[in-house]
């Protein structure tokens, strides 16, 4: 399946957490959307399984911002743009996985 073809088949709730992750790293004029975007794209949607699962395990959009701003994460500043151009390699990644266990377990 093309790269593209993955966001027609996700949940309105994946979608989201997308956009809240774009708008996230938007946020901080970084020039990606990396995994920890979309780690806090979930965590904002409080009502999806995924915030449920993270949250479960002890995981809350406090406390992975304060791992982003102690590793530094935060402030690496896009150049004359606002607007991140892409996903990182790691995102990317996390995203064909996620397609690859949804087609084993015949999740469409």
């Amino acid at each position: 399946m093309q790269e593209s073809n993955y966001f027609e088949k996700f949940t309105k709730e994946a979608k989201q957490a997308l956009i809240l992750a774009q708008e996230k790293a938007s946020e901080v004029k970084l020039t990606y959307v990396g995994t920890e975007h979309i780690m806090l794209g979930i965590l904002l949607q409080s009502n999806s399984l995924g915030a449920t699962v993270l949250k479960n395990f002890g995981v809350s959009v406090d406390n992975v911002e304060m791992v982003l701003k102690t590793v530094g994460r935060t402030a690496a500043k896009s150049p004359d743009t606002n607007e991140p151009t892409g996903l990182s390699g790691f995102a990317k990644q996390v995203i064909e996985d996620a397609v690859k266990c949804a087609q084993k377990y015949n999740h469409t």
